[in-house]
């Protein structure tokens, strides 16, 4: 019978459902404010269209105070909804491992009398909480407008549409690439690394018999056969990330100007106008932002 004295002793079972239960109004609140974040990012290809299509052209001074003004107002409220939606997400993880912590060390200690071994459900919990505090979670609320912003490149002209959809679809490409390269490796490495931190633990356990039976080489032997094979494993991985990352960013960087190129031949004919030319390529970098179609940070 868990002790009612300790809010947080329960079952893990129980303690997860209390937690999603109350998850459920974050991740609510979380959407909302995704959805007033990736509304308002559309202030700048708005605004760049307006300052080259109405301010030049009309040599509006007034106009482009207010506009200038009103830009500042909206982005202040765009830093301070991903604020928030951060704080929130934050805040859930630190709440899911304050609850499930208490549980899941009982079980894991009654599961384990007498075993030695890695605390590995506790591993997993931290996991948890810093992938709800890391950018992860906003990709996937904001992932669903990348398709709202390709469909207002196709909108200005489908030709600039297309090199903004064989960009996304390159960037996909080389973000699937990278996973399906790395993912057997950061397994090994970790599985390594767990199985050296028990070796660490039993060794320190054991640290007197051992030097007594002589048997310090065999451990450090066993030890570093793990450690190794965890830092190869990860620096392997890591390699691969850094060449694909490389070339994603250089990819990212070319579409850019591709699009520009692209919509300053359509200017030329008259087909767009200038401002939509700025604008198609601002909204090409919210489509292929790092964590979206590219999959790595730059």
């Amino acid at each position: 019978m868990p002790d009612q004295t300790n809010p947080r002793a329960s079952t893990p079972r129980s303690a997860a459902a209390r937690v999603l239960s109350r998850a459920t109004l974050a991740l609510v609140a979380v959407g909302l404010f995704s959805v007033a974040v990736n509304l308002l990012l559309l202030t700048g290809p708005i605004f760049m269209m307006l300052v080259y299509d109405r301010v030049l052209t009309s040599r509006s001074v007034a106009t482009l105070v207010v506009l200038v003004v009103l830009v500042g107002v909206l982005l202040s409220f765009l830093a301070l909804f991903d604020l928030v939606r951060r704080q929130i997400l934050g805040r859930l993880g630190n709440r899911l491992e304050l609850v499930l912590s208490d549980p899941i060390f009982e079980s894991w200690i009654k599961q384990n009398v007498g075993r030695p071994g890695h605390a590995q459900p506790l591993e997993d919990l931290k996991g948890i909480r810093q992938f709800l505090s890391s950018a992860a979670p906003l990709a996937l609320f904001d992932l669903p407008w990348t398709l709202l912003f390709l469909w207002l490149i196709f909108l200005f002209h489908s030709y600039l549409g297309y090199v903004a959809l064989t960009g996304a679809a390159f960037l996909t490409g080389l973000a699937l690439l990278t996973h399906a390269l790395t993912r057997r490796l950061l397994a090994n490495a970790a599985r390594d690394a767990a199985k050296a931190a028990e070796l660490v633990a039993e060794a320190r356990r054991g640290a007197e018999a051992a030097v007594a039976r002589g048997m310090v080489r065999g451990l450090m032997s066993r030890w570093r056969t793990r450690y190794e094979a965890s830092v190869f494993d990860q620096s392997s991985a890591g390699d691969t990330i850094s060449l694909l990352s490389a070339v994603a960013r250089a990819l990212r960087l070319f579409l850019q100007s591709a699009i520009l190129a692209v919509g300053a031949w359509l200017a030329i004919l008259q087909e767009v106008t200038p401002g939509t030319m700025i604008a198609a390529s601002i909204l090409m970098g919210r489509v292929n932002r790092p964590g979206f179609a590219g999959g790595s940070n730059s």
